[in-house]
């Protein structure tokens, strides 16, 4: 009788590992292609950047709750006189991003967009306000604050 069961017990856990391994793959398909479409969905997207409001490293008095919905609302912190309200989490976080974007010569692109946070927040004189002026100092005084 031994031997009848040996064999029988061996082809059920093969059919339970091959189920196994079947669902295993299967998930795995899936968690691949999810991420394909996630990473596809981000290049698309022109307001996603580098930094989300979780990453921002200061308070803003202003809520960060909203979405930004305004398709323009990047490319408003690309003309010269947009001036730049450092207390809006969500006009200082397009405006990091799109330095970081704009000046990849300055190092890895979320690594850039942190430094740029903590500079405007802590350095910038604050007669300093429009975005022109912000990226002109930011650019000229980079290497200067490697430390922060």
């Amino acid at each position: 009788m031994q031997k009848v069961q040996s064999p029988v017990l061996f082809l059920i856990f093969m059919k339970g590992w091959m189920l196994y391994v079947s669902k295993y793959l299967s998930i795995q398909t899936q968690t691949i292609s999810s991420l394909g479409s996630l990473m596809e969905e981000l290049k698309s997207n022109p307001l996603n950047g580098c930094l989300t409001k979780a990453d921002l490293q200061f308070s803003y008095s202003l809520d960060l709750s909203g979405d930004i919905s305004d398709p323009h609302a990047e490319n408003n912190f690309k003309q010269d006189n947009t001036v730049l309200d450092r207390d809006d989490g969500d006009q200082v976080l397009c405006f990091v991003n799109e330095f970081a974007k704009q000046h990849p010569d300055l190092g890895e692109e979320k690594v850039v967009a942190l430094r740029t946070e903590r500079i405007l927040k802590t350095i910038i004189p604050d007669d300093i306000s429009s975005c022109k002026d912000m990226t002109s100092w930011l650019v000229h005084s980079w290497h200067r604050y490697s430390s922060i």
